[in-house]
């Protein structure tokens, strides 16, 4: 089983990052998105289950411009940058 941290650095994966690039990305997006959730505490070491695919859809969407500024600085000719724009 996954925890939730791994399953969207996997999501980040799929999309076409490198596990490492991934992993990167949601370590540099967790701050900004625990800031965003004033009152409610994400369980990132919990197991993947605990949320649905709405909240995993959610959470991407957030982690989406994280992502696309990474890519930007790092690797801005990448073929899966398009992956990270709306």
């Amino acid at each position: 089983m996954k925890t939730v941290k791994q399953k969207l650095e996997y999501i980040l994966y799929k999309h076409g990052l490198f596990e490492q690039q991934a992993r990167k990305i949601v370590d540099l997006a967790i701050p900004k998105i625990n800031e965003l959730s004033d009152d409610y505490q994400i369980e990132w070491d919990s197991d993947e289950d605990v949320y649905q695919e709405d909240m995993y859809n959610f959470l991407f969407s957030l982690i989406k411009p994280e992502a696309l500024k990474w890519i930007d600085e790092n690797v801005p000719k990448a073929w899966y940058r398009e992956n990270f724009i709306d």
